[in-house]
């Protein structure tokens, strides 16, 4: 008998346990193993979280269509709501909060994003009622207006955006823009002005968001490296242009459909091989497992502070993933090399995933590792005919080639739970003497 891995089962055991471990919580929220402060706000750990759920929804209604978190769901979409209208994007608890009001570029992009999905999730079920709804759409007008107003830069050199809308340091007196925050601003953006529809306040402004994400698009394809191929940042090292990489092409092909110069698109399939070529070199696999910062300014302080993007393995397989979907042209000695990075990846993102919990973090739970891990394997599943990785074995074969070299129970144990994380229950069943 042939099977294949389950990646379906394992989002929709990792969905209810996500769940479980919000129903548990003692403070009603969501809580992960990052150290918290009582000054802490969660609005951006509770939209990682529940993105989550959405995101899996709006992939696949048909194979998620449950959010397993209905007991919570209005509760904590009213405390968010509650605290962007209260507070804006507050840049809690991934940088210094305590009696702060720093908003933060990045979580207003995600809040676009996010709330484009309730949305749509709300009218699906047929619970949109005109007072949330009317809530919904106030926070992506306050979310694409500070995006708007905190731009740098014009038309005709391009659009950049800092972390915390700052525009310019007021103790260097230098601009400040960064690679990263921008590649989050044009993602969102793009899927603002695809939906555009649901919202009608913004659709009167859609010339203007078009010309934002012409402008960011200009400026991130001048941070393309002729020499390597890959887009930089501040600095033009190796790793650190690899790091950067993972967000322009994100965003670039979440702006595929509206990219009109071909340059663009030219430079980013470029960008695109020598990111795989890197990637597929097994000595950069240790790299992958680094975090690595970005600056910014926190007005609250007067300081510059390092501060995480939060990139995982996941954020590279969903790259790879996109690729695929837009039919990239790719030579053939890439696109081998593209199949077998995949395969490679999907192996590396779930030994982070912790067996018991079935939620991702290294040797404890982080949600947006979680959160990228579950959207890595949504866009995997996308494509998965497609490259034609869908991994098969012979159990009967495999059972009995088991039992054979492995007398011990011991080591019998350590071998299913190893494997556990890529074979089907059915088989881990057999594999434990169950019926």
């Amino acid at each position: 008998m042939q099977t294949r891995v389950p990646y379906d089962e394992i989002i929709r055991d990792t969905l209810k346990s996500l769940s479980k471990q919000r129903e548990q919580s003692e403070f009603s929220r969501w809580d992960d193993s990052e150290e918290e402060t009582e000054e802490e706000n969660f609005a951006f750990k509770n939209t990682e979280a529940l993105s989550t759920f959405f995101t899996a929804y709006s992939i696949f209604k048909n194979k998620f269509p449950t959010l397993y978190i209905e007991k919570t769901l209005r509760k904590d979409i009213d405390s968010i709501i509650g605290t962007i209208n209260e507070k804006g994007f507050i840049a809690g608890p991934y940088t210094y909060t305590a009696g702060d009001s720093t908003q933060m570029i990045d979580f207003a992009a995600l809040a676009v994003k996010f709330f484009i999905k309730v949305k749509k999730y709300f009218k699906d079920k047929n619970v949109l009622n005109k007072k949330l709804e009317s809530r919904i759409d106030s926070c992506v007008e306050k979310a694409y207006e500070f995006i708007s107003k905190s731009k740098i830069g014009d038309i005709g050199e391009g659009y950049r955006w800092d972390g915390t809308g700052q525009k310019v340091n007021p103790k260097t007196k230098l601009e400040i823009s960064n690679t990263f925050f921008t590649s989050c601003v044009l993602s969102s953006l793009s899927e603002l002005k695809n939906n555009l529809n649901s919202f009608k306040s913004l659709s009167e402004k859609e010339k203007e968001i078009k010309e934002i994400i012409d402008g960011s698009l200009l400026w991130l394809n001048s941070r393309f490296l002729e020499s390597s191929s890959l887009y930089c940042g501040d600095s033009t090292n190796l790793d650190s242009s690899i790091e950067y990489t993972t967000f322009v092409l994100n965003a670039i092909f979440d702006s595929w459909a509206n990219i009109e110069v071909q340059n663009i698109k030219d430079n980013a399939i470029k960008s695109l091989q020598s990111y795989v070529r890197y990637h597929a070199d097994p000595k950069n696999k240790d790299i992958r497992k680094r975090k690595k910062t970005v600056e910014i300014f926190v007005p609250a302080i007067k300081e510059t502070l390092a501060y995480e993007p939060r990139n995982t393995i996941g954020n590279i397989l969903i790259i790879l993933a996109k690729g695929l979907k837009i039919s990239l042209p790719l030579p053939n000695v890439v696109n081998e090399q593209y199949k077998s990075l995949i395969n490679t990846l999907l192996s590396e993102l779930m030994d982070f995933r912790d067996l018991d919990s079935k939620l991702w973090g290294r040797g404890e739970f982080l949600i947006y590792a979680t959160y990228q891990a579950i959207e890595a394997l949504l866009y995997y599943l996308t494509i998965e005919e497609h490259i034609g990785l869908v991994i098969e074995f012979d159990q009967v074969k495999f059972m009995s080639l088991v039992d054979e070299i492995l007398k011990s129970d011991e080591i019998k144990s350590l071998f299913v739970k190893y494997f556990n994380k890529r074979i089907s229950k059915d088989f881990h069943d057999k594999m434990n003497g169950e019926e």
